[in-house]
């Protein structure tokens, strides 16, 4: 499994948080499905099959669960997920967002926001 494979799973869920966030910043949800399935192939040549998880993946899992933390939440849900994914050392995801004209910060200001209880 890749990065690019954590980030489908995202997509799959239109009325998901990190969905939500990405559509707010201006992303195509569905041109970011395109592009990422083009790069999981070009990842996946000659790769393992099977359910292999790759460092990669394993990390961005790992920084989803610190961002939770951080964000002081008892859950991992998709806007921690997408947070470890642009954040993982290798890149291609944030490099993907970079392309769509959103920045890290923006999904880390967005999340963070929907910590902030509303002012009614």
């Amino acid at each position: 499994m890749l990065p690019e494979h954590l980030l489908l799973g995202i997509l799959e869920d239109f009325g998901c948080v990190a969905c939500r966030i990405l559509v707010d910043l201006g992303a195509s949800l569905d041109d970011l499905r395109s592009r990422a399935e083009s790069q999981a192939r070009a990842q996946n040549a000659g790769a393992q099959t099977g359910l292999h998880m790759t460092a990669e993946a394993r990390n961005a899992i790992d920084l989803a669960y610190l961002a939770s933390r951080q964000l002081n939440n008892t859950y991992l849900g998709t806007e921690h997920l997408l947070l470890g994914l642009v954040q993982e050392r290798g890149g291609r995801i944030k490099d993907l967002l970079l392309e769509s004209g959103i920045r890290p910060a923006q999904i880390l200001e967005a999340a963070s926001a929907l910590q902030k209880p509303s002012a009614n």
